[in-house]
């Protein structure tokens, strides 16, 4: 008579315990990026106020899924805009400017990170699910 009770009881301890895992990873996540100035507060706060009411372990990766793909856009975003005002910068300064070196190579440094980071979403594309799912 208790066995199912105890199998219900384990089945929300385990989704609990996944929730829990993800929670820490994203909260990690966007605390470093806050702290290094790769986040505004106000995108910290919103991705902090996601609260995940899944009740299986489907709807627990399903909700994570979008949520880490919303914070991989969003640190896409700000490399491209990073891109664009370096490309302006290099623009306005010219080719005689004392920083045209420097800002060049950094440029050059944002767009190799953007080539990445598009590599590896389309990595992260053709595995689809796989990855959230084998992650803990």
């Amino acid at each position: 008579m208790t066995e199912p009770h105890n199998e219900l009881q384990s089945y929300s301890e385990d989704n609990h315990q996944l929730i829990r895992g993800y929670q820490d990873t994203l909260i990690r996540q966007v605390e470093m990026a806050l702290q290094s100035d790769h986040m505004e507060p106000d995108v910290y706060l919103n991705f902090l106020s996601k609260v995940c009411k899944a009740e299986t372990s489907t709807g627990i990766y399903d909700h994570f899924e979008v949520i880490f793909d919303e914070l991989v856009d969003y640190h896409e975003g700000r490399l491209q805009e990073r891109i664009i005002k370096g490309a302006e910068f290099i623009e306005s300064i010219g080719p005689h400017h004392p920083k045209y070196e420097a800002a060049v190579q950094r440029y050059n440094m944002l767009c190799e990170q953007l080539q990445q980071a598009r590599r590896r979403a389309r990595e992260r594309g053709s595995r689809k699910r796989v990855g959230l799912r084998d992650a803990l």
